[in-house]
C-alpha cells in the first residue's frame, strides 16, 4: 500500500511532469520547423528513458509515449483530405469514443465487448486511434496541443494516485500506462469543444469513484469482524491503553483457542 502522506511517494509524478513538459515543448517545436526526420531521435531517446527510469507507483514513460504517438497521428491527420468520412467522425466516432471511455472507468459492461480485461479495453481503444488517424483534423495553436498534453497528464495522474493504487485491476505499475491509454487517449484526439467537455466528465468520474471506493472499504470493515477471519490475529491498538493485562491475557487465550478450533476442524 502506497502512503500518501509521504512526500517522496509523489516524486514518480513530479518527475513525469517535467518530462511531458519538455517532450511537448519539443514536439511543438519539430512542428514548427515541419521535419518528419527529427521524430527518430524523440523516439530514441523514449525507448532510453523506458529502459532506464525505475517504475514506481505509475508507469511515467507510458504516458510520455502516449503524449509522443498522439501527436504523431494529429500530424498526419492535419494532412488528410476532406470527405464523406468527416461527416461519419463528427457525428459518430467522436461523440461515441468519450462515453465509452467514461463508461470503461466505471468499470461497466460495455455490450460489444464480451472479453472484459486490460487486453479488450485496450483493442477498442486502438480501434478508434486507427479510425482517428483517417479523419482530418484542423491545424491548432500550440497553446492548444500543450494544454491537451496536460490535461491527459493530470488526468492520469489523478485517477493513478486517487483510484489505481487502491484498485486491484492495477496489479502491476506498469499496467497503468494501459489504463491511461484506456479512459483519456480522447482528450489527445478529439475535437477541442469535445475535449474540453470529456475532462470535465472525466475529472468529476473519478470524484465520484473515490466515494464511492471511501463507502464500499467503510462498509467492509464494518461487516466482517477480524475474529471471524481464518487468519485472525489479535491487534493491540494504542486506543485502548486503559485494557487491564488480565483483559489483554483473556483476549489471547480466546485467539488461541480459537485457532486451535479451527486446526481441528
Amino acid at each position: 500500500m502506497v502512503d500518501l502522506r509521504l512526500a517522496v511517494n509523489y516524486v514518480p509524478a513530479c518527475v513525469c511532469f517535467f518530462k511531458s513538459v519538455v517532450l511537448l515543448c519539443v514536439l511543438c517545436g519539430i512542428h514548427t520547423v515541419n521535419s518528419v526526420a527529427c521524430y527518430a531521435p524523440v523516439a530514441l531517446a523514449l525507448a532510453l528513458d523506458r529502459l532506464h527510469s525505475p517504475v514506481a507507483i505509475f508507469d511515467g514513460n507510458g504516458v510520455l509515449l502516449s503524449l509522443f504517438f498522439a501527436h504523431c497521428v494529429n500530424h498526419v491527420r492535419e494532412g488528410g483530405l476532406r470527405s464523406v468520412l468527416e461527416v461519419y467522425y463528427s457525428f459518430v466516432v467522436s461523440p461515441l469514443w468519450p462515453l465509452l471511455a467514461v463508461l470503461a472507468l466505471f468499470d461497466f459492461p460495455i455490450p460489444f465487448l464480451r472479453q472484459r480485461g486490460l487486453s479488450a479495453l485496450f483493442c477498442e481503444t486502438a480501434f478508434f486511434i486507427s479510425v482517428m488517424a483517417f479523419m482530418p483534423m484542423d491545424s491548432e495553436s500550440y497553446v492548444v496541443r500543450i494544454v491537451r498534453g496536460l490535461v491527459f497528464v493530470m488526468l492520469s495522474f489523478a485517477w493513478a494516485y486517487i483510484i489505481g493504487i487502491h484498485q486491484r485491476r492495477m496489479a502491476q505499475p506498469v499496467d497503468s500506462s494501459v489504463h491511461f491509454a484506456v479512459f483519456f487517449s480522447p482528450v489527445l484526439y478529439v475535437h477541442g469543444f469535445l475535449a474540453l467537455a470529456f475532462s470535465g466528465v472525466a475529472l468529476l468520474s473519478l470524484i465520484v469513484l473515490m466515494r464511492r471506493d471511501a463507502a464500499v472499504v467503510t462498509v467492509v470493515r464494518g461487516v466482517e469482524p477480524a475474529c471471524c477471519r481464518q487468519d485472525a490475529v489479535v491487534v493491540v491498538s494504542h486506543e485502548h491503553h486503559g485494557e487491564s493485562m488480565d483483559d489483554m491475557e483473556e483476549a489471547f487465550r480466546q485467539a488461541k483457542a480459537l485457532r486451535a478450533s479451527q486446526k481441528g476442524v
